[in-house]
């Protein structure tokens, strides 16, 4: 099977307010209970010189393979990316790929008030702009080809999940283990086609 990108969602306490996973296969829809790979970064606080006080914005660390399954009480479902189409592309290389890239680009590690901003789910979009194109996951030009467009549009797909809103409704697919999972669906009419 081709690889898939899948983004898992968990609360946070804050309402409509998500943290994000990043999880890639390339047998299926991620079952909650099943070890895989995950990859995230979370923030670090950084204390004064007695140890006991945040006194700058948080550094952010990369968390790769640390959570080692979906499952979780604030686990919320998952946003499924249609299957990668480059078909050389292998789960190996994009592992490889994503346990290299920093938590933080330059500009936000050097700058604080660009860290106090930072969060997992724009470095998983900055992922996307950088190395989509070259997994087949190509975003359509004058749609979401800018970061916050794209960000708004998966919270948007994200909030389907909660199901409580008229119109807003998630899918239940079959995970490879055979169990149910809570999904939303990425809309293909922003993605190129080969």
């Amino acid at each position: 099977m081709p690889v898939q990108f899948f983004i898992a969602f968990y609360r946070t306490g804050d309402p409509r307010k998500y943290h994000w996973v990043l999880v890639a296969t390339d047998d299926g829809v991620p079952s909650p209970t099943e070890p895989m790979k995950c990859f995230e970064i979370v923030p670090v606080p950084v204390l004064d010189a007695s140890g006991s006080e945040t006194t700058v914005a948080p550094t952010w660390e990369p968390q790769h393979g640390k959570r080692t399954k979906l499952a979780d009480t604030k686990y919320q479902g998952l946003l499924m990316f249609p299957p990668c189409t480059d078909p050389s592309l292998t789960l190996e290389g994009v592992h490889n790929i994503l346990e290299t890239v920093p938590a933080m680009p330059p500009l936000v590690a050097q700058n604080e008030m660009e860290r106090l901003q930072w969060t997992c789910a724009k470095w998983i979009i900055d992922l996307f702009h950088e190395f989509g194109p070259m997994w087949g996951l190509d975003f359509v030009p004058r749609t979401m080809e800018s970061e916050t467009t794209l960000y708004y549009e998966i919270y948007k797909q994200a909030y389907k999940l909660e199901g409580n809103e008229e119109g807003f409704y998630s899918t239940v697919e079959v995970a490879r283990d055979g169990s149910k999972v809570k999904c939303v669906h990425f809309p293909e009419k922003y993605l190129r086609t080969v």
